[in-house]
């Protein structure tokens, strides 16, 4: 089977102008033109419902495994397993603030050396009237 390399998004798009491009190519245009475009627009449809496209395998696009996954399949091997990572690793890997750590800061945040008081430009009156 072939493997996807047509994201969800795009699928919808090429299947939306697919239909537009066949029902106004055969439909609406007569001759090499009308009939040029609907078989592009079927190109487009087909591409779009399978999720596969040519061009993309040549040019070496693919798509992330989560992406590809198929419903009722597993999801490809992370390296990571939940039941190996323990809860104390997980709480020792996150970093607590305390409050020693919060006073320690807030004598930088009220230093008004540190603040440069900006005062407002007086109105000139003149342009005012």
């Amino acid at each position: 089977m072939l493997r996807r390399n047509v994201g969800d998004l795009e699928r919808l798009l090429r299947v939306i102008l697919g239909i537009y491009a066949m029902l106004l190519g055969f439909l609406f245009i007569s001759g090499l033109a009308g009939n040029l475009l609907g078989f592009i627009g079927l190109l487009v449809f087909v591409t779009g419902a399978v999720g596969w496209c040519g061009i993309y395998t040549l040019m070496g696009r693919e798509l992330p495994q989560a992406a590809v996954s198929e419903p009722g399949q597993a999801p490809e091997e992370t390296g990571i397993e939940a039941s190996s990572l323990d809860e104390a690793e997980i709480v020792s890997s996150v970093s607590v603030v305390d409050e020693a750590d919060l006073a320690s800061a807030q004598p930088a945040l009220s230093d008004p050396s540190l603040v440069e008081l900006i005062e407002p430009e007086p109105a000139d009156e003149s342009q005012s009237a």
